[in-house]
This record gives C-alpha cells, structure tokens and sequence, in this order.
C-alpha cells in the first residue's frame, strides 16, 4: 500500500484500513461504495466466494473484480457489480471514471448487492434452508 501511496500521492477519498475490527469495518463499509475483491485469476478464488464477497454484500457494497468463476457469474446474475479485465490497471481505472460519472448504475448496483445478502446469505435464510435440507436428506435415508 506504501508503494501505491508513493506512486499515485495520498488520495484523503482512499483509505488503505488493513486488518480491522467489526465495529471500524462496519463505518468504512458505511462511507464506502464498492468492495473490491483484488484476488488472482486461479483455480481456487474462480470457484468459491470469500468470506470478502460475502461482506462487502452485506455492507451494501457494489462489487468490483477481475475474477472469471463464481464471483464473475454472480455479478452478472443479479448486476450486483463490476467486472473488468484481470491484472488491467487502465481497466480498473475506466471503471472507476465510469462509476464517478453514472452516479445511478452504482446505487441500483449497491441496492442489489443488499438484496442478494439479505435473500441468499443472510443467517436467518441459510440457516432455515439448510435445516430443511438435513430434514430432506435424513427422511430419505430412513426410506432407503
């Protein structure tokens, strides 16, 4: 981050946080509009979602990645964020001029982000489809 600092001067809009408790994670995610997920196009970050992703939707964050796989497909799917290309700077540097500019694409795509954790991640729902689904598998065993 020191290098980035160096390289591009001290942004007051860009906060370099690193690690940080739930309470100062909830305020920067309050000031915050996207969440990105900066992970390197391998096998193991296309197919799983991060404990990151999953955050950033519940914070109400638009995400942005360069990732193919299940993050890439999620976006897409419920238009929940941003994609660009990976390892493209230039990329990722028109995405965030473009986001400046188009204002209500970003808020639709935060409000989404919100609806998607509340529909698909949120403990209550989890928790009450995956009781169903234990209920499910255990009474077809006692039939087999």
């Amino acid at each position: 981050m020191r290098q980035a600092t160096k390289k591009y001067g001290n942004d007051s809009s860009i906060v370099y946080a690193g690690w940080v408790d739930q309470p100062k994670l909830l305020t920067l995610m309050q000031r915050s509009d996207l969440g990105v997920i900066p992970y390197r196009n391998t096998f193991d970050f296309q197919n799983s979602l991060s404990n990151k992703t999953i955050e950033y939707l519940a914070g109400g964050l638009a995400l942005t990645t360069g990732l193919d796989g299940k993050v890439r497909r999620l976006i897409r799917s419920y238009d929940c964020g941003y994609l660009y290309p990976d390892q493209s700077s230039s990329a990722y540097r028109k995405l965030l001029l473009d986001i400046l500019v188009d204002r209500q694409t970003l808020e639709r795509r935060k409000k989404a982000a919100r609806t998607l954790y509340r529909e698909r991640f949120r403990a209550e729902s989890v928790y009450g489809d995956f009781k169903d689904y234990l209920f499910e598998v255990a009474a077809a065993h006692r039939k087999a």
